[in-house]
């Protein structure tokens, strides 16, 4: 009798854990005209599993994000392009990563706010128009890149190998020193850390280089490191 109990309790938490995982979450992607996503970003996004996708582009999303809208997602996606933000826009989005919201910022997002000298601290890195001393960050299509996971078993890389991908380089950026990496790139053509992980407030963020068309949203290895992201962000938080 015993025995059926202990079976029974078993049963039932992993019951709790496979409900947890199945229950319908939700996604905000954050876009802009300036860099429109491409067929195969949509795709890779609608192939993730019992998640709900809404978009808003800027300057929508930041005036959702202002009035609290943005609150109610599990999730926070940026692929936008977008300099114009005010100033209660900025404390919202301090706000939110004080509430412990999770954000993902995708490729040229590290572009973004060239005049929020904050950002930085929030996305991990900056890509530079213009720096009185570093001066101009730079970049490459339709380049060949090779990228390497830091750690297999961390939960956003885990069960991919060193891979190739075809499509924009980054370089002369600049990175947080306290970021923590998932992916590394040996070309001197190409910004040494590809994507990261790191803590602002009580939120985690990561940040991914690629993402610039089809050629990236169509890797399968890139494609597993973003659903692996989704997933980590959104459930590692709750």
């Amino acid at each position: 009798m015993r025995n059926r109990s202990v079976i029974f309790i078993l049963i039932f938490l992993e019951g709790l854990l496979i409900s947890s995982y199945s229950q319908q979450s939700s996604l905000l992607l954050v876009t802009s005209d300036r860099k429109t996503p491409t067929q195969g970003f949509y795709k890779l996004f609608q192939s993730l599993e019992n998640i709900q996708i809404s978009e808003l582009k800027q300057p929508s999303a930041n005036e959702a994000i202002e009035k609290g809208i943005a609150s109610k997602f599990d999730l926070i996606v940026f692929y936008d392009l977008n300099d114009s933000i005010k100033d209660a826009q900025k404390v919202a989005y301090w706000k939110l990563l004080e509430s412990g919201k999770p954000m993902l910022f995708l490729h040229h997002s590290l572009v973004s706010y060239q005049q929020w000298h904050e950002f930085i601290d929030i996305i991990g890195g900056k890509y530079y128009r213009e720096h009185p001393v570093l001066g101009s960050s730079g970049f490459i299509h339709d380049y060949e890149l090779i990228l390497k996971p830091t750690e297999i078993k961390h939960p956003i890389t885990k069960g991919v190998d060193t891979f190739s991908i075809r499509g924009e380089a980054y370089n002369n950026c600049e990175i947080l020193p306290d970021v923590t990496p998932l992916l590394l790139c040996n070309d001197e053509n190409n910004i040494p850390i590809a994507a990261w992980i790191h803590n602002v407030r009580n939120s985690e963020v990561v940040y991914i280089q690629n993402g610039h068309d089809d050629k990236v949203f169509n890797n399968i290895y890139y494609q597993k490191i973003v659903r692996q992201a989704v997933l980590y962000l959104i459930f590692h938080t709750k």
